[in-house]
């Protein structure tokens, strides 16, 4: 259900919805939060940066997609339509 901590991978999405949320956060609570609003708010605008960023980048390494129980190679071209079977 969980993943074990060695095998955690940030999602850019996360990232993305946690960095805007510091930034609304921050811009609600600027007043009381004093000196160190700016700092949260350049903060989560570089987390933003980097979220797109990392969004941005193929994972050429992915997880190996089944079926039936045999890995597919989604690399090569399959069969011409007009050469495929009909069952």
């Amino acid at each position: 259900m969980f993943a074990p901590l060695g095998r955690f991978r940030l999602n850019p999405g996360y990232v993305l919805l946690a960095a805007i949320f510091v930034v609304v956060a921050a811009l609600f609570l600027y007043d009381s939060l004093g000196a160190f609003a700016p700092l949260l708010i350049i903060g989560a605008i570089i987390a933003l940066i980097g979220a797109f960023a990392m969004s941005l980048r193929r994972n050429t390494s992915g997880p190996t997609r089944y079926w039936r129980d045999r890995p597919m190679d989604l690399n090569k071209p399959g069969p011409d339509w007009r050469n495929r079977r009909r069952r």
